[in-house]
């Protein structure tokens, strides 16, 4: 037969991975007959009787639903008849009474059950009941229809009253009056019944017997009755349903509820009922089973189950790191998963900027959920965003080329660009110059850069921008000079100084530069607005080689006593240097002197010297430029 299904959704597994092409869909299927039961009646009659058409007829169990004996061809479709007609002697004839028909009748397949013929002799009480439909679970008795027995002297029947009836232990006793001055009583019960588990008759046609049976009357010569009838146990008609409805996922595992009028204590059982631990969408696919479930007509409802995804509110923690040059942050996620669940939390954190901070804002963006739990969680939309640090990145060394600016991360180990004060000492190696030009590229920050130190064998072209070195100082093969301003607070050792241009500050050495490429500073400043005076050794005096020095003052009006740099004074000290100058004031007194200590006086001066001052000694000699700051 053609089926069609409606309303098809994907239920379970890994749902995620699939698309329905259509919620409808149409195939073929077989439908079996459903069982039928047609069980002969027992029936009776006196042996001086004629056997009554249609004998006490059938019962049937098994129809469904609205099906009637007429409605389904069973009526006309089945015949009764005695297997023995010509047998009249009084005795029990068992299964004589004969049911014929097809195995098939409509949609139902037929069992045909035989009844029991009695042909009653004189002196024996006959009992004719109504037989009876009840359903499964309700009591009910055979009401009693006639009570007789064929007296033997007058070959007469003859009929009892209804005299009394008491229940007794549940069993109805009845008490029938012969009209005479005898009695006979008896209970009418099923023979052959079987039980449930839960203590009640099965679902079938039963023959029923004469119990507790007792008589007060020589009319009956018998001891014993014979009783007519069936009672017949028809399936009790139930709906069991599952109950829908929506859920949140926790972890366990849910079971939807189940509603049915199935008796207690009977051994039924109920399976197909959606029960599942993951979230989404399920149906249910009931059916009903067990040694009792014959003893009812089982209608089921199935419904669908909807476990929604638990909201998961993971919590980011950023770790610290130390500067990279990027702004990937490493996360780590605290969240409120259900114990044992295989869930793995997955996001980028980013920090506001690639620079040195604490602590620094992190957003933390494109959260994923995998694992096997995945699918049972959806992600808060709050919450994602934490903090942390960067601190100060210890050392950085050029892997560019032979040449290549300061401000190109990728001429750094790791991308790690040595900009503003991110790093702390700065690597070049030998063969390499590197042009600082405040000209950033990539991620790369212009502005002021903060080191500590920088070296050791490499060149440094400064043409614009502002680099400050720390205590650490500054050694390199060669430094140019163009723009822009260099100050180190340690010494500022270089093989070769070139400076055009600019601001230096600090203390410098030049060890292998000759006289005459002497640096001249073409726009001398104060290091620092507050000191009186600034002195920049160029070159010290060595190997017969002159030395050069800068002096910078800020308020030239007034005599200065300015204090020469350690390593001049240790100069003057070994060398015996003195003041080698004709430059006199207007009264004809030196402009200069050199006092023990190292110590220098100038006198007030418009501008500067006419001539440098020149310190002389038996190893050299020491070239003093003194100026007034612009």
């Amino acid at each position: 037969k053609a089926v069609t299904a409606t309303g098809i959704i994907l239920g379970s597994g890994l749902v995620d991975n699939y698309v329905l092409s259509s919620t409808t869909a149409t195939g073929r299927a077989d439908v079996t007959p459903a069982p039928l039961t047609v069980t002969a009646i027992n029936d009776a009659k006196f042996v001086t009787q004629t056997d009554s058409a249609g004998y006490a007829g059938y019962a049937i169990t098994g129809l469904l639903g609205n099906d009637t004996a007429i409605s389904t061809g069973i009526a006309a479709g089945v015949s009764l008849a005695r297997s023995n007609p010509t047998t009249n002697l009084a005795a029990v004839y068992n299964g004589v009474l004969q049911l014929s028909g097809s195995a098939t009748i409509g949609n139902y397949a037929v069992s045909y059950v035989p009844g029991n013929y009695t042909i009653v002799p004189a002196g024996q009480l006959l009992v004719k009941t109504t037989s009876t439909n009840t359903l499964y679970g309700t009591a009910s008795a055979n009401p009693i229809a006639s009570v007789s027995y064929l007296d033997a002297n007058s070959n007469t029947i003859s009929n009892l009253s209804l005299s009394s009836q008491a229940v007794v232990n549940g069993v109805t006793v009845y008490t029938y009056a012969d009209g005479v001055s005898g009695t006979a009583s008896f209970a009418a019960l099923p023979t052959g019944l079987t039980t449930s588990a839960g203590g009640r008759v099965n679902v079938g046609s039963y023959g029923l017997a004469a119990e507790q049976f007792s008589k007060t009357t020589n009319n009956l010569t018998s001891n014993t009755a014979t009783v007519t009838g069936n009672l017949t146990v028809q399936p009790l008609a139930v709906t069991v349903a599952a109950t829908s409805g929506t859920t949140t996922y926790n972890g366990t595992t849910q079971t939807q509820i189940i509603t049915s009028g199935i008796l207690n204590g009977d051994a039924v059982a109920v399976s197909g009922m959606v029960s599942q631990r993951n979230a989404g969408s399920y149906n249910s696919a009931l059916t009903v089973s067990g040694t009792d479930a014959r003893n009812y007509s089982v209608s089921t409802v199935n419904s669908n189950l909807t476990i929604n995804p638990a909201l998961l509110t993971p919590t980011f923690v950023a770790a610290d790191k130390v500067y990279d040059g990027n702004t990937a942050a490493s996360l780590t996620a605290i969240d409120n998963r259900f114990s044992g669940d295989v869930l793995t939390v997955s996001a980028t954190g980013n920090f506001a900027d690639k620079n040195v901070g604490s602590p620094k804002p992190v957003v933390v963006s494109g959260i994923s959920l995998s694992g096997a739990d995945a699918r049972n969680y959806r992600v808060s939309p709050t919450g994602n965003s934490t903090s942390a640090s960067i601190t100060r990145l210890a050392q950085v060394s050029w892997v560019g080329g032979t040449t290549g600016s300061w401000f190109d991360p990728a001429n750094w180990a790791g991308a790690a660009v040595p900009d503003l004060a991110n790093v702390a000492n700065v690597s070049i190696p030998a063969g390499v110059t590197v042009s600082f030009d405040n000209s950033p590229v990539g991620t790369a920050q212009g502005g002021q850069v903060q080191i500590d130190s920088l070296g050791t064998a490499g060149s440094l072209a400064v043409t614009s921008g502002a680099l400050n070195v720390g205590s650490g100082g500054v050694q390199l093969n060669t430094l140019t000079q163009s723009g822009g301003a260099l100050t180190s607070s340690g010494v500022l050792t270089v093989d070769r100084l070139i400076q055009t241009g600019g601001r230096l500050t600090g203390l410098i050495k030049v060890t292998g530069q000759p006289d005459n490429e002497a640096p001249v500073v073409a726009e001398p400043r104060l290091a620092q607005s507050q000191m009186p005076y600034r002195v920049t050794v160029v070159k010290l005096p060595a190997e017969g080689k002159s030395g050069l020095v800068h002096i910078e003052i800020k308020d030239a009006l007034v005599d200065q006593q300015i204090a020469l740099p350690q390593p001049l004074r240790e100069w003057i000290a070994d060398s015996a240097a003195v003041i080698y100058s004709d430059d006199l004031d207007a009264i004809g007194t030196p402009s200069v002197r050199l006092a023990p200590g190292g110590v220098l006086y100038v006198m007030a001066l418009a501008d500067a010297l006419a001539s440098p001052v020149i310190l002389k000694s038996t190893t050299g000699e020491l070239v003093l430029r003194i100026f007034r700051a612009p």
